[in-house]
């Protein structure tokens, strides 16, 4: 039995313990959930192997996103025990404490995206994932023309480069195989190509003779009527493809000698298709030899609005060659 003489002491003494934990609880509470002043959302790093002192220390003498380091620390240990993530994130506009923690405990990293445009060749690509920031580690080889699908893909930071050319590498496989088991052997039987990789290498032509969604099916009827035909291609983009090195693109005009050179790419002077992909076609022009525009037009030529006039007889193509050439006379277009 508590004496008497002690009881009341005993009651202050758990009074003021009380009190006290209140405070602290207060005093936590307030400073876990105040806001802090940065006014625009933050991109934070936390590198692999960071410690908690060292992501506190991070917040809040790199980027100025804590006012109260002791609190966050002790909230970050016993409220949210556990290895903080590592990665990239993006810290909202006059976050508090608690948010922020939230945030990196969570895992879910900062969302980066890069756009990688139809048409590029496996050399453009790696260029561009070059200098992607955010992306790790370099590409020992390069993966085979036509096998990567154009697309705006997300990353983390920290991510590899090999790992993000082997999601294209997956993408292009995807949409690859659903087309080609959309059809049926009968359907296949009717188009100019046997195998999959041939289906490429026209979707490949398509795609470097128009930017034009709206033409990709008929360019691509044009180019199965030829090879039905038997006739040359006649693709300048075939031509360059060499000449660039693997690049697409060359840094003078195409000259009439250029279509004599004798390389297998050189559809003015092998028939049928070249022997590989010139680019990385995307899913419209992989879908357009698949599904070509039903019609008779073997010739187009550009027509100055971005697209192209069509013919089906030499005639009428030279008539629109003409028209072309007195466009960029006009224009001073080499």
């Amino acid at each position: 039995m508590i004496n008497k003489k002690w009881l009341r002491p005993l009651l202050y003494l758990t009074a003021f313990g009380a009190v006290i934990c209140i405070a602290v609880f207060v005093y936590f509470f307030s400073a876990l959930h105040a806001k802090n002043a940065v006014a625009e959302p933050t991109l934070i790093i936390i590198e692999k192997g960071t410690s908690t002192k060292g992501v506190v220390r991070a917040l809040d003498e790199q980027y100025n996103l804590i006012d109260n380091p002791f609190v966050f620390e002790m909230a970050a240990r016993f409220i949210y025990p556990g290895t903080l993530k590592a990665g990239e994130y993006e810290i909202p506009p006059f976050a508090n404490a608690r948010g922020i923690l939230s945030i990196i405990h969570s895992g879910k990293t900062y969302q980066r995206k890069i756009t990688i445009p139809e048409g590029l060749t496996v050399k453009q690509i790696a260029i561009l994932l070059d200098m992607a920031e955010g992306l790790t580690g370099t590409l020992e080889s390069l993966p085979k023309e036509g096998d990567l699908l154009p697309e705006t893909y997300n990353y983390s930071y920290g991510d590899s480069r090999s790992e993000l050319i082997a999601r294209m590498k997956k993408a292009h496989d995807d949409v690859l195989e659903t087309l080609w088991t959309s059809k049926s052997d009968e359907e296949r039987s009717a188009l100019p190509f046997k195998t999959k990789e041939e289906a490429v290498i026209l979707a490949s032509i398509v795609e470097r003779e128009t930017g034009v969604a709206a033409e990709r099916a008929k360019v691509a009827g044009v180019f199965i009527n030829r090879l039905k035909k038997g006739m040359l291609l006649q693709s300048d983009p075939t031509v360059i493809y060499p000449l660039s090195d693997g690049l697409g693109v060359l840094d003078r005009p195409l000259w009439r000698s250029d279509w004599a050179l004798d390389n297998p790419y050189n559809t003015y002077k092998y028939p049928g298709l070249p022997p590989a992909p010139i680019a990385n076609p995307g899913v419209a022009s992989l879908t357009a030899v698949f599904n070509p525009e039903s019609h008779k037009y073997i010739y187009f030529v550009a027509d100055g609005s971005g697209g192209h006039a069509f013919a089906t007889s030499l005639k009428d193509h030279n008539n629109n060659v003409a028209k072309w050439r007195a466009f960029k006379k006009q224009k001073g277009i080499e």
